[in-house]
This record gives structure tokens, C-alpha cells and sequence, in this order.
């Protein structure tokens, strides 16, 4: 017998929603996300809201590398759009490199309009920290307890409000380390806030000093030289994305593919799904079980599956990688699966390499015991699931689903949909009216909420 396994909710790094937006400059407006989504470039994550108007902010979130020395991407690349120049508050991004025991130096370019809170706290490689002058403010203790950062270089003509506890070459009980220096705009509020540090620990007998050098452009004399897994080019293209430019699209990296699905909730297919590879469907219910199964992929060597309840508020929660090309599931979410209710699930099919190979279009299933139920078949008017036309002819298959059980009712969460193998002989539209392109042969599938499907075989003369 098959073991059930659980669903886990994933620890997610996802930033509170913010009222603010920023203008992203050349853009055109893009559809709006209905919740904030997680992209990455490099080895960067950020967390982009936009309503949909040409207005986006980008917050960067978390750090994940381990090269050395790194420079924070200026923008993000998420599905063709381009989001940037990053923000970072005291609540956002709060603790980006904190406790890193391996970063040496960092690049904060410019377009970062601040500095989280316990940002670089306890890093203790740390020797250098450039902030361009974009910066307007900085968190609390961003800078603490790093005892071998010796190099700021910050200009702070752009700071604003009261900086009283930076943590600027001290450590948490605010001892002065010695040998630090500082490179700032003369009149700057670093330099008036390096000056009040100065002051404070010659009162209290501590004997260190900070030294300050005054420059133009502080952030110019930076020596960062970002590591191989950091975006520098300050294109921010977005890395792990597939073929097709999506985080779902055969070639995407496993983590963009789970950040993007961790982050979506909506109820149409994602882009970058497909239909015909792994054909995923229901195909067992019972009042406290669904089955889901699917085709194997050639190249698949691991298959990750994600699910949820139904619903637009619903994100998707990832379950351990399996080799197996079928999953039991009586959990999800931590919680025992309802009778008599609808789920969705997704799988996502891996090569040895942890990339995409293809990923499942949404599986929409109900339990058994209660009122709703799934579709058992797809009929067309294809004769025999066979369509033969000449080049530039069409046919439509008019779709459709059937029901398991006329007693039950299934709540459509998408219509029939249709996709054809082989587009370069047969298109298909959303509608379902293939079209002959030139002579040869190609699958067409249509294919109901549950996987439920009909494969038509089209020939072109």
C-alpha cells in the first residue's frame, strides 16, 4: 500500500505589504499581482508588489550565497518585466547578512534608498562596507559587532532623522573597535554621527577613535570585487529562470520554481506550465485521501509537489521531492484533508541538476462525502479523438467535461483547456479550434480541472 505523505509550510522570508510604490521607470504596465511575488538575481531574493498601474516596489529580502565579496543588484527581471532600483527598510530586508560568517565585503550601489535594521550585525569577516549616497536612512544596529570591519565608506548627504545607534565600529555595548575608519562627506550626518561617537568614547575613557576621511564620492573608492554568483553588470537579469523566461519553464532552477509557487495563489495556470509531458491528474479520491499522479518526464530524475486548499487566498505549500510519478496525500497544510472539499495541486519534474524539466498544469480535486465532486472523461467532436485537415483548415472540438457522478455537483475552478504538442504542425486556441499550419502530425489535448483528458491525434495534409 502507498505511504500518505504530509505537507509542510515552507519558512518564507516574505516582506509585510507596504502602502508606498515606486515608479519603475520605462516600464509598461504589467498585470497586476494579486499577491507579492518572490523573485531572485543572483544570489539575492526580492519580494515585488505592484498594482498594476506601471507603479512596482522591489524589497529586497534575503541573502543566500556564499561568495565573499558581493554588490546588491540595482533591479530584478520577473516574467519580462524589470523592477528597481531595490528598497530596504527597517522592517524589510531587516538582517540581510546579519550573523554571515563568511562575507568580507559589500556594496550597497546606488538606487538603495536604505539600510534594514541588524543589516551586517555580527558578520565577523567583514572589512569593508560601501553605501552609495541614494541611502536616506539607516535601521538600528545595522553595523554592530562586526569587530574586523575596519572600511566604511558612506557619504550620508542624504540622510535624514536622528542616527543614534548605527553601530558604526562598535560593539553591542558600544566600545569603539580600534583602527576603524570612516570615508564621508565633511558636514555629512555620518560625519556628525562618527564625531558624536568619537566624543562619547574619549568621555568614557574607551581611548579608541574613529578616523574620518573626507571625500566627494566615498562610495568611488569602494574595492568590492562581487563574487561569480552576483549579478554586477547592474542589468539585474533575473537568474534561474527557464527557456521561456519563466520560473516554471523547462531549464528554471528548482528554487525559483518553489519561490514562485510559495509566493502564487491564484487560481488560473501559471505561466510556464504544460499540460502534455506530465499529463498530471487525479486519480483516486476518498473522504480523507487524494491521489495525484502524472507521466514520467524523460530526463526527470525527482519530482516535486506542491498543494493547497482551493481559493485565491490559498499559496502553494511545497511537500519533499519524490522520485515516484504518484503521491497520496491525507495532510495538507499540516491539517488533515476535508471530506467534500476542493484542493489544488502542481508537480514539478527535475533533472539530476535540480533544473525544470517541464511543470504540471493545476490539478483541481475533490474529496469524497460531500456535495462536490470531479469530472471522470473529456469528450469532443472529433470522431474517434482523430482530426484530419489541410493546411490553413480548421476544426473546433467543442470540449467536454463529464461528470463522475450526476449526483454530485463540480464547481468549475477552470474550463476545458487545450494545448497541442506540436505547434508547428497544429495550433489550438483557448476556444479549441485547431488549425492545420503544415503537412505532418501533432497531439492535441484537452483537459479538464481534475487532469481528466482526451488526447486527439491531428494530421495535416
Amino acid at each position: 500500500m502507498e505511504k500518505a505523505v504530509s505537507f509542510h509550510k515552507p519558512v518564507i522570508v516574505i516582506a509585510s505589504i507596504v502602502a508606498t510604490v515606486l515608479l519603475v521607470c520605462g516600464i509598461t504596465a504589467p498585470k497586476a499581482f494579486a499577491e507579492p511575488i518572490t523573485a531572485t538575481s543572483g544570489d539575492f531574493t526580492f519580494t515585488i508588489y505592484d498594482d498594476g498601474g506601471g507603479y512596482g516596489s522591489l524589497w529586497v529580502t534575503k541573502y543566500s550565497g556564499s561568495a565573499t565579496e558581493v554588490e546588491l543588484p540595482t533591479s530584478v527581471t520577473y516574467n519580462g518585466t524589470t523592477y528597481g532600483p531595490p528598497k530596504m527598510a527597517p522592517d524589510v530586508g531587516s538582517e540581510l547578512f546579519a550573523g554571515n560568517a563568511t562575507i568580507v565585503k559589500v556594496a550597497i550601489p546606488a538606487g538603495f534608498d536604505g539600510i534594514g535594521n541588524d543589516t551586517f550585525k555580527g558578520c565577523p569577516a567583514l572589512t569593508e562596507v560601501a553605501v552609495a549616497d541614494t541611502v536616506s536612512f539607516i535601521g538600528d544596529t545595522p553595523f554592530t559587532d562586526c569587530p574586523n570591519l575596519k572600511t566604511y565608506r558612506i557619504a550620508g548627504t542624504n540622510l535624514s532623522g536622528t542616527l543614534s545607534n548605527l553601530g558604526i565600529g562598535q560593539d553591542s555595548a558600544g566600545n569603539v573597535y580600534p583602527n576603524v575608519t570612516v570615508y564621508t562627506v565633511k558636514g555629512s550626518a555620518i560625519d556628525e554621527y562618527i564625531q558624536s561617537v568619537n566624543a562619547k568614547s574619549m568621555s568614557e575613557g574607551n581611548g579608541n577613535q574613529i578616523k574620518l576621511f573626507y571625500e566627494a564620492d566615498p562610495y568611488a573608492g569602494r574595492t568590492v570585487k562581487p563574487g561569480s554568483g552576483q549579478d554586477s553588470s547592474g542589468t539585474g537579469a533575473a537568474s534561474g529562470l527557464g527557456e521561456d523566461n519563466t520560473a516554471l519553464g523547462k531549464g528554471a532552477s528548482a528554487a525559483a520554481a518553489e519561490a514562485f509557487l510559495i509566493a502564487y495563489s491564484s487560481e488560473n495556470d501559471p505561466a510556464g506550465t504544460v499540460f502534455g509531458l506530465l499529463q498530471a491528474k487525479m486519480s483516486k479520491v476518498t473522504k480523507s485521501s487524494i491521489k495525484i499522479s502524472w507521466k514520467k518526464a524523460p530526463g526527470a530524475a525527482s519530482y516535486a509537489v506542491y498543494g493547497n486548499l482551493c481559493g485565491k487566498k490559498n499559496k502553494y505549500v511545497a511537500q519533499t521531492t519524490i522520485t515516484k510519478t504518484s503521491l497520496a496525500v491525507k495532510k495538507v497544510n499540516g491539517k488533515k484533508v476535508k471530506k467534500g472539499t476542493y484542493y489544488k495541486f502542481i508537480v514539478v519534474a527535475l533533472d539530476k541538476n535540480g533544473k525544470v524539466v517541464s511543470t504540471s498544469k493545476t490539478v483541481h480535486a475533490a474529496t469524497a462525502g460531500g456535495k462536490v465532486g470531479n469530472d471522470k472523461k473529456v469528450t469532443t467532436k472529433a470522431k474517434k479523438n482523430k482530426v484530419a485537415l489541410k493546411k490553413g483548415k480548421t476544426f473546433k472540438l467543442k470540449g467536454k467535461a463529464v461528470a463522475a457522478s450526476k449526483k454530485l455537483k463540480v464547481k468549475k475552478h477552470r474550463g476545458i483547456a487545450y494545448e497541442s504538442d506540436n505547434a508547428a504542425v497544429a495550433t489550438v486556441t483557448k476556444a479549441g479550434v485547431v488549425k492545420g499550419v503544415k503537412k505532418g502530425t501533432a497531439n492535441v489535448y484537452a483537459y479538464a480541472q481534475d487532469g481528466a483528458c482526451a488526447k486527439i491525434k491531428v494530421t495535416v495534409k
